[in-house]
């Protein structure tokens, strides 16, 4: 029969093996973390999905986010470059655009610009209506004086998009308001109280005809 000197002789040899296993072990837990690769840690930043451009957004943002944008560094023509900014306008400014280049012989940094121009105007309310509704024909063609005032009414739909909400009908009284000649702007006024329905580019289609059919007319009376 095991005597009690006997059990704790036993036990305490029991209790040095287990301090020496667990040496060992830890032994080998830090020769294993010595010789280890150790770990890398890598983040990447995703692109940011690029949006399409419309009037409440910050022009000088979308316009960096979109010169940066992998996809526009891929492409190689000028025009294959400002076809891609067009896609990604909504379509006031896409009408912005249309109006002042040459879609195929425009530069991206013209592009850039005239978008600025329209949405970083930094005039109050009342300038730019200010400005609209003082602009006359003056010198310029009737294409000319169109694209002059669409523009600025592009600008206050930004500014008042509530007011300037039905651009046909806004159109259609600055226009004939500010023609040059005084039988066409009488002529102008005179279809838009008839033709309320008439559509702005109807009504600059007909005053292109009136000018044309009365420089026809001059030229037939100096002849004859």
């Amino acid at each position: 029969m095991t005597t009690v000197n006997e059990l704790t002789d036993i036990v305490k040899e029991l209790e040095q093996r287990l301090r020496e296993a667990t040496e060992l072990i830890g032994e080998q837990r830090k020769s294993a973390l010595a010789t280890a690769a150790p770990t890398v840690v890598v983040h990447t930043n995703k692109e940011r999905k690029l949006m399409k451009y419309s009037e409440k957004d910050d022009i000088d943002d979308w316009c960096d986010s979109i010169k940066g944008h992998s996809a526009m560094k891929t492409l190689s023509t000028e025009l294959d470059r400002v076809s891609f900014i067009m896609d990604y306008l909504t379509e006031n400014p896409k009408r912005t655009l249309k109006v002042q280049i040459d879609k195929k012989k425009a530069t991206t940094k013209e592009v850039f610009e005239i978008l600025k121009d329209a949405y970083s105007n930094k005039k109050s309310l009342f300038q730019l209506q200010t400005d609209f509704f003082k602009t006359d024909q003056g010198d310029c063609t009737i294409q000319e004086y169109s694209h002059t005032i669409m523009k600025q009414l592009l600008i206050l739909q930004k500014k008042d998009p509530v007011t300037y909400r039905d651009a046909d009908m806004v159109m259609k009284d600055r226009f004939a308001e500010g023609l040059q000649s005084t039988s066409l702007k009488h002529e102008m006024k005179s279809i838009n109280r008839e033709q309320i329905e008439l559509k702005f580019h109807e009504l600059l289609h007909l005053a292109e005809s009136w000018v044309k059919d009365n420089e026809i007319s001059n030229t037939n009376s100096e002849s004859s």
